[in-house]
């Protein structure tokens, strides 16, 4: 590998640096942007836990969707 690297021409080293440099900034941009999307999810996360939830009776869910509603004597 060494030997193969000191054969090179001076303008073939540069541009295989160049080539790991890009790839250097591309992973670098690429885990930017996941620790972006995280801490925009964990917000959003936050915030919904903040809210109050409401839930509505299953029953009613089951009428509006056309379905049998459930029966708890069986």
């Amino acid at each position: 590998m060494r030997r193969e690297f000191a054969r090179e021409s001076f303008e073939e080293k540069i541009r295989k640096v160049g080539e790991l440099i890009q790839l250097s900034a591309r992973v670098k941009a690429e885990r930017v942007r996941e620790a972006t999307e995280d801490s925009a999810d964990v917000a959003y996360l936050k915030r919904a836990r903040a809210k109050p939830q409401h839930f509505r009776p299953l029953d009613d869910y089951l009428r509006e969707a056309d379905l049998p509603p459930k029966n708890s004597n069986k």
